[in-house]
């Protein structure tokens, strides 16, 4: 026997050992063939594969890990405001009647979102009114918004800037609050198709009649759906 054909039997029986039979067939009959090069490539293309295998679990665990803290915030929230004496909840709830009260007045219908003033810093950020106007868990948390339908359980924060979007969704500045008073208008924001979760990923899947909650300073809030219309940034 040859030195040549003796490496390759070498190299055949190290194959054999660290490769099972049911996962790389194409390796060992390359290696049986005296084929090195196909060999090598195919190696090379499961580990691409296995590569590919990890990056699936990573993305899939972050999106199930941050779902995870996005229901544990939403769920603080309400614990917070539950917290509250019946004096606190209606001293929180009427100044958020006042605050959409003037919200004609200061904005004149316009959504001043990411919108930065003389100093650069963004309006919303620096509005400490509408910062304390029901910040119900002392950290930004506004009120919990709950899809049943497509399994959103998230918490709402103050503005839409990429700190409050990462961790769920966010109350678009210069909007009402969402205290459900009549012939007020709230909008609320969240990403679709992220790392940072789910979020508004199945929105699309919300059908007229479908309902959601916001529970907002002790109280539930049950909407229903009667029109979807998309609106394109400009």
């Amino acid at each position: 026997m040859s030195e040549q054909e003796t490496k390759l039997e070498q190299v055949e029986d190290r194959v054999e050992k660290r490769w099972p039979k049911w996962l790389a067939p194409q390796i060992r009959g390359d290696v049986s063939r005296h084929d090195l090069p196909t060999a090598i490539i195919a190696a090379f293309g499961w580990l691409c594969y296995l590569a590919f295998l990890l990056m699936l679990i990573w993305v899939v665990g972050t999106l199930v890990h941050n779902d995870m803290l996005g229901k544990e915030a939403a769920r603080n929230i309400t614990e917070a405001s539950r917290s509250w004496s019946v004096q606190r909840k209606n001293a929180e709830l009427e100044k958020a009647y006042a605050y959409n009260h003037d919200l004609r007045k200061y904005f004149n219908g316009r959504i001043l979102a990411d919108t930065t003033n003389e100093n650069g810093a963004t309006i919303e950020r620096e509005d400490a009114r509408y910062n304390s106007t029901l910040n119900v868990d002392g950290n930004g948390g506004m009120a919990r918004l709950v899809i049943p339908k497509i399994s959103v359980d998230i918490p709402v924060g103050h503005t839409t800037l990429a700190h409050v979007l990462n961790r769920g969704a966010g109350h678009v500045y210069g909007t009402d609050m969402p205290v459900g008073e009549s012939g007020t208008l709230s909008a609320i924001a969240a990403h679709s198709g992220g790392f940072q979760g789910l979020l508004f990923t199945r929105l699309n899947e919300l059908d007229d009649g479908d309902t959601f909650e916001i529970q907002v300073a002790g109280e539930t809030q049950v909407y229903r759906v009667f029109n979807k219309r998309t609106i394109l940034p400009d």
